[in-house]
């Protein structure tokens, strides 16, 4: 739920667009949900989460330079 409305955040902010994240967003999708179902622990899953939030922090850093 929080990484959806940070994705319609983002979007209408014109940060991201879209159709522009698909592809990199299925593999971010499809990695956290093998992570998930290998580890079964919440803890390695919020801090997957936070990693992903990281990479995009970072990513977004990067563009606005």
């Amino acid at each position: 739920m929080i990484s959806g409305v940070s994705i319609a955040v983002l979007t209408f902010l014109g940060k991201i667009q879209m159709y522009q994240m698909e592809s990199y967003s299925l593999t971010i999708r499809k990695t956290v949900f093998n992570l998930a179902g290998y580890f079964q622990n919440p803890l390695v899953d919020l801090f997957v989460f936070g990693f992903i939030l990281w990479c995009f922090y970072k990513a977004l850093r990067r563009v606005e330079e």
